[in-house]
């Protein structure tokens, strides 16, 4: 490991644990560039998605019941560095919708919810 890297490494594991998150999250977004070949399988296991979907081989979930499932108990989970804080939940759902709303635009389609592009071809998935 290189002497820039142990330098960095040892400044950041002084940081308080909310401050280091903010620089693994700043470091992941670094990395995080557009690649039309991981957009092309992301968007054809949508479309298998929607397909399955519009078949009724599956059916949509309510996202509280989603939530209710993974969650541990009602009390507020402890910080730790397991827990995402707020701040990362807010930007890992902004991310997600990002994502959505990209392929929904590839495919037509309009995300429920979300303001959609304007475009002579968007349809409403049915």
């Amino acid at each position: 490991m290189s002497t820039t890297i142990e330098a960095l490494s040892a400044q950041a594991a002084k940081l308080p644990p909310e401050e280091r998150m903010e620089v693994v999250e700043r470091i992941l977004d670094s990395l995080d560039e557009p690649d039309a070949a991981l957009d092309a399988l992301w968007a054809k296991e949508a479309d298998d998605r929607l397909t399955t979907y519009r078949r009724g081989e599956v059916k949509a979930v309510a996202l509280s019941t989603v939530i209710g499932k993974y969650q541990v108990n009602s009390k507020p989970a402890q910080q730790n560095r397991l827990t995402p804080t707020p701040k990362a939940l807010q930007k890992a759902l902004e991310q997600s919708a990002k994502q959505a709303q990209r392929m929904a635009d590839a495919f037509g389609l309009v995300v429920p919810y979300a303001k959609p592009k304007a475009t002579s071809r968007t349809l409403t998935a049915s």
